[in-house]
């Protein structure tokens, strides 16, 4: 998956970081990546 050139591999890392914590305290443009790159975990049960 690729943002206008911004690979997502790149935010994953400290995404996955950021979800095992709880916390959202990430601006909002990364939010979006979150919730595109998570909802399939989430929906895939790794909860």
């Amino acid at each position: 998956m690729k943002f206008r050139g911004v690979s997502v591999k790149r935010v994953e890392a400290p995404l996955k970081r950021v979800f095992r914590g709880g916390t959202f305290q990430v601006p909002s443009h990364c939010t979006i990546i979150v919730r595109l790159e998570t909802a399939g975990e989430i929906n895939g049960g790794s909860r």
